[in-house]
């Protein structure tokens, strides 16, 4: 066998179809077919189940196909290694973050340093950033949520109080501080569902024993604080990277009971190969964050 029946095997595995596959691959049906068979017949093993046109991978071929992948994201790998030792891909970062607003200083800052850096951005959930540090599509993440992984690393940057906006006027406004149970009633401002702000933030309601009245929602994040000031509802706030701005004419409150605290954190794949570019900027984000933590102790 060589790498081309192998890679011949993974793209038929993948359609389940040898006209599609034939097609990606340019090359006729009947040679694409002989060589999956020429494939079988050297392992010893059917691959792939066949019912007249149709085709399908067995457990073997399942088994098989996965050895495979390995095999094909290992030589990626080395090839990215070979790049770095060449200097063709030393001057890329790919970043995907959960809270986009963090990455104008922290991109900003480090080309300062390094000005021929180049950089791709991502805005992803957590579950989404998991599957782009897996494939290698990025080479980090930052994210407000944890993501358990044999291959993924964490790395605490903050842990960030999460506050309470309510509008002037409001009878809670002359207080410094609240039990969130007190606003269960109120109609709350927030991001769309799904979004790692809001998950967080509902986990809060419920541990004070209610489910927030999400009574607005919206991608557009630097409203929220607007029509909080226009008495339309509260919101929680990030009390150091606010990803909304507060507004002057709200009022923010620390909430005594329960604590609400996020961990902002550096994902990323220990499996994969990081050029020395991107351990320069980890070491930046890191020294970043712990300023942060000295401005705001």
């Amino acid at each position: 066998m060589d790498l081309l029946q192998l890679k011949y095997f993974q793209t038929v595995a993948k359609y389940e179809h040898l006209s599609r596959a034939a097609e990606e691959l340019r090359i006729a049906q009947p040679s694409l077919s002989q060589t999956i068979s020429r494939l079988e017949k050297s392992l010893g093993y059917q691959l792939f189940t066949r019912n007249g046109r149709k085709i399908e991978l067995n457990e073997c071929g399942k088994a098989y196909l996965r050895r495979i992948e390995n095999v094909f994201m290992e030589l990626n790998e080395g090839l990215r290694e070979m790049e770095e030792i060449s200097r063709k891909n030393n001057e890329k970062i790919a970043i995907a973050v959960t809270i986009p607003s963090i990455l104008p200083d922290l991109i900003v800052g480090f080309k300062n340093l390094y000005p021929q850096v180049r950089f791709r951005q991502y805005q992803s959930s957590s579950a989404l950033m998991g599957k782009q540090l897996e494939s290698a599509e990025i080479d980090l993440g930052i994210s407000t949520v944890e993501l358990i992984s044999e291959n993924l690393q964490w790395i605490p940057l903050l842990r960030e109080e999460v506050l309470l906006t309510v509008p002037p006027g409001h009878s809670l406004a002359d207080r410094t501080s609240i039990r969130l149970n007190e606003v269960k009633s109120e109609p709350f401002i927030a991001m769309p569902a799904g979004h790692g702000f809001r998950d967080i933030t509902e986990d809060f309601c419920r541990e004070a024993g209610f489910t927030p009245f999400t009574a607005f929602e919206g991608d557009e994040a630097g409203i929220t604080q607007k029509l909080v000031a226009r008495g339309l509802g509260v919101a929680f706030y990030p009390s150091i990277t606010s990803f909304n701005s507060a507004s002057s004419d709200t009022v923010k409150l620390r909430i005594e009971e329960p604590s609400c605290f996020r961990t902002i954190g550096l994902l990323l794949n220990k499996k994969h190969y990081l050029t020395s570019t991107v351990h320069n900027f980890i070491d930046f984000v890191i020294d970043h964050f712990e300023q942060i933590k000295i401005n705001h102790p």
